[in-house]
């Protein structure tokens, strides 16, 4: 009975390994930008609350696309949570040296007549050089999602990391930063020194958060090892 239940299992996973696309999620916050590391490196407290920037980027290999998603908080929630005004994406980069077509977003809706300019192993602020950065031309758009569909029919995996162990990129813009109670977050007024680029932050991140199949095949394969070990156990 026991092993028929192993047995079970062991089929349910690989079904469901089978039908799992490849796709590589990262997840940026406001550890991962240049404001709180500036205002860290000057002695201060970081200028940006927990939560305030979240981006979340995916890898599709199987379909050859990025897609880069701000999902920062940008009101002010009944006053319970920090919030940025007026965002836009206006940079995406990764370690690939594969071209890609790029598609924008503002609240669901694609953006027309919009340019985007290809730079060539190009740096991103704190962050290393990478392979391909895109950069948005007109800055009075406010794209909240950036789409690339890279242009190589056999991609790697995954995207490999640059000199600084950085995969991919963005560069966020915005107007306005609050705190929950709705005050402004600009400077650090001790000295009169403002250590913000506060309506100007780069994220980046080099740690993939592991793809289904990456963490069903190895229960799957202890599952047979265990009913291996039983079967000759019992003979």
């Amino acid at each position: 009975m026991r092993a028929i239940y192993f047995i079970g299992i062991l089929i349910f996973l690989l079904l469901t390994v089978s039908s799992a696309s490849a796709l590589e999620e990262y997840i940026l916050t406001e550890d991962d930008t240049n404001i709180n590391r500036d205002a860290l490196n000057n002695g201060f407290p970081p200028v940006l609350p927990e939560g305030i920037l979240k981006i979340k980027i995916t890898y599709d290999e199987i379909n050859g696309i990025i897609t880069y998603v701000d999902e920062s908080p940008h009101d002010s929630n009944g006053g319970t949570r920090p919030y940025i005004g007026d965002p836009r994406i206006d940079e995406v980069g990764y370690n690939l040296s594969i071209d890609g077509a790029i598609s924008d977003f503002k609240n669901g809706i694609p953006l027309t007549g919009t340019t985007w300019n290809k730079d060539t192993n190009s740096r991103m602020d704190g962050f290393g050089t990478f392979d391909r950065v895109y950069r948005l031309s007109d800055k009075k758009v406010r794209p909240d999602k950036v789409v690339v569909s890279l242009s190589a029919s056999s991609l790697p995996l995954e995207i490999p990391v640059n000199s600084q162990y950085k995969s991919v990129a963005l560069h966020l813009a915005f107007d306005e930063a609050y705190y929950a109670n709705g005050s402004k977050i600009y400077e650090i007024n001790e000295t009169g020194v403002n250590v913000g680029f506060l309506g100007s932050t780069y994220l980046a991140c080099g740690t993939e958060i592991p793809e289904f199949p990456s963490v069903v095949l190895p229960i799957a394969a202890i599952i047979g090892i265990v009913l291996i070990s039983e079967r000759r156990r019992k003979e």
